[in-house]
């Protein structure tokens, strides 16, 4: 289903430590149990990340993995707030 897409890439979990260069990294947990940022840290594979060592992940609201005004809207206002001075 990625095949025609230009904006998305899977990745494996065995190559997510390459995927993820960046300086910064939003992320959800679904089930909202677990913070994205506390699970990337305590897994060996990604904690070498440099955005998980430099303590760069921001944890979005569980409900943002839908893709609608409403949470588009909400994760906005969340990531507005991680850089507010």
């Amino acid at each position: 289903q990625y095949a025609k897409r230009k904006d998305a890439r899977p990745v494996s979990a065995e190559n997510s430590a390459l995927a993820l260069t960046g300086r910064s990294i939003f992320a959800f947990n679904a089930d909202g149990k677990t913070k994205p940022s506390e699970a990337m840290a305590q897994n060996p594979q990604l904690a070498t990340v440099p955005a998980v060592k430099d303590g760069h992940v921001y944890d979005l609201a569980p409900e943002d993995f839908r893709i609608d005004y409403y949470s588009a809207m909400n994760m906005l206002d969340e990531i507005k707030n991680f850089f507010a001075k």
